[in-house]
């Protein structure tokens, strides 16, 4: 998934959004299989994070693409994730 958002909330930690068009035909629970429990974070410079998934929320747009957002809890040294970083399901 490619990340178009992050925003960091006070004792929700980092959560991060974006679409896949490859996963707009599946359910929300499907969508949540796929993405597990634990995902990499490939940043544009290069340098990949992994780390555990809080919560995975979905929500349908009016043009049925799925908007995704994942919360990822606190990550330490990092505050934000750049727009344009890509998210990868490691399971």
């Amino acid at each position: 998934m490619k990340i178009e958002d992050s925003v960091r909330i006070e004792k929700t930690g980092l959560i991060v959004s974006g679409v896949n068009s490859e996963i707009d035909a599946l359910s929300k629970d499907e969508v949540k299989a796929e993405i597990g429990t634990q995902v990499r974070i490939v940043l544009p410079s290069g340098e990949e994070i992994e780390t555990d998934v809080r919560e995975v929320l979905i929500s349908d747009s009016l043009v049925g693409k799925k908007n995704i957002s994942i919360a990822l809890g606190e990550i330490q040294g990092i505050t934000q994730i750049d727009r344009g970083s890509f998210l990868y399901s490691i399971e």
